[in-house]
């Protein structure tokens, strides 16, 4: 499995455990590169994923 792939998944995971709420932010780009120690190339390309399946909304600033 690629790190983007697991990365992608376990914030899928987080959402459903409600974790992560509806409508609350998620970690920036920065700290979850830091907490999965992967670049925030791979993060933004996990993000990229559940972004296309309607999971997240990324909102810059």
């Amino acid at each position: 499995m690629k790190k983007r792939d697991f990365i992608a998944e376990d914030i899928l995971s987080k959402i459903y455990q409600n974790k992560y709420r509806a409508g609350e932010k998620i970690p920036t780009e920065r700290e979850l590169a830091k907490h999965y120690d992967v670049s925030r190339y791979t993060v933004r390309e996990a993000l990229k994923k559940l972004v296309n399946i309607g999971c997240v909304k990324i909102i810059q600033g």
